[in-house]
């Protein structure tokens, strides 16, 4: 996977949260194996953040990583179906800039923020988690999440 944890460019008061994002990963690559392709790491990151979240109800956004380099969760909420049809579009991209303008810092497309792909696998999580627990959701493996993805984005949205 891609990502690369860099504490210094979040702004939280507890760090507990981003500690269970990230063991939730080291957890989840028991089930899930690693792939490139941006549906992936839409997944990952979203159950991690839905992990965190629910392991602390209390966490702000930025705890939840949310919220850098800017707020991430209002500008998404103002254009929710652009979001997650942009995200939709790329599932199967490998290449690198479709990856950094969904999880990284860089040029997110139509005014979206960047690091947006992570609140949008947050609600697919969040969506998946409605029928499921969120220990089956992390048992999937990467067939079983592939299509449960696409089928949460499809009740997120119409593209």
């Amino acid at each position: 996977m891609k990502r690369l944890i860099d504490m210094t460019c979040h702004d939280f008061a507890d760090e507990t949260p981003f500690f269970h994002h990230e063991l939730f990963h080291v957890y989840h690559a028991q089930f899930f194996s690693d792939c490139e392709e941006v549906w992936c790491a839409a997944w990952s990151e979203g159950l991690a953040v839905l992990v965190a979240q629910r392991l602390n109800p209390r966490a702000t956004d930025a705890e939840l990583l949310l919220s850098s380099p800017r707020p991430i969760r209002p500008e998404v909420e103002r254009n929710r179906n652009a979001a997650v049809c942009a995200l939709k579009s790329r599932l199967s991209s490998t290449d690198d800039a479709d990856y950094a303008a969904l999880f990284s810092n860089g040029s997110p497309p139509g005014g979206l923020p960047p690091r947006f792909g992570y609140y949008v696998g947050y609600l697919i999580a969040g969506e998946a988690a409605r029928s499921r627990s969120v220990a089956a959701l992390a048992h999937l493996d990467n067939e079983a999440a592939r299509e449960l993805v696409t089928v949460m984005l499809a009740r997120l949205a119409h593209c």
